[in-house]
């Protein structure tokens, strides 16, 4: 058979839940003719099994990932101790109101950062969002024109009722039409967006919030 596969992520799943829960696949099938489905059962065996060892290293590396704390979380729960250590310990007003104060005044730098990084975090979020939602569209358009074609396709010539070959021609073109969108589309979710966060250096959990 031949085929080109590329796994298309509609979100980033939890460990727990199955790891083709939300994904789109996408083959071609041994006529030379592109289709996409949501439903891993439904691939050739010798495709599924390239799409399991693709989705197995994805949640490889996501758990790695996960292992790292990052250098502000932990420069912020050092400043904490440090804080609740002072409350323990037997000082001077003076001496403890000072220290106090330079603690604060690092803890409120730590939530001044986090502010910002709030507000970057909905950035992401959100394009993270409607890249979902633009390949999910565009993927219900896709098996509009397509469940089109094949109902129509399937017919002779001479049966088909006026206008009905007009709809068949115009299916095949939003096919063809929808397959680089839906491919661009693929690629912004699955490689650009992560790329970007990477080299902005954001958490990885923040692209699988959304």
């Amino acid at each position: 058979m031949r085929g080109t596969t590329l796994a298309l992520i509609l979100g980033l799943v939890a460990p727990s839940a199955p790891a083709w829960a939300q994904d789109i696949f996408k083959y071609v099938k041994p006529d030379g003719s592109i289709t996409f489905t949501d439903n891993l059962s439904q691939l050739p065996e010798a495709v599924r099994a390239d799409y399991n060892r693709k989705i197995a290293e994805r949640d490889q590396q996501r758990a790695e990932q996960e292992r790292t704390l990052g250098k502000e979380e932990f420069a912020r729960r050092e400043a904490e101790a440090e804080r609740a250590k002072l409350d323990r310990e037997n000082l001077e007003a003076a001496d403890r109101a000072a220290r106090m104060a330079a603690i604060d005044e690092r803890l409120q730098a730590f939530a001044a950062v986090d502010a910002r990084r709030q507000a970057d975090k909905r950035g992401w979020v959100d394009r993270v969002r409607n890249a979902r939602a633009l390949i999910k569209k565009l993927f219900a358009e896709f098996q509009q024109a397509e469940a089109t074609y094949n109902d129509l396709g399937t017919r002779a010539s001479f049966s088909l009722l006026p206008g009905q070959a007009e709809q068949l021609e115009e299916a095949k073109k939003k096919m063809d039409a929808l397959v680089p969108q839906l491919d661009a589309a693929i690629k912004e979710l699955e490689v650009k967006i992560p790329d970007d966060a990477r080299k902005a250096g954001i958490p990885p959990g923040w692209l699988r919030e959304a």
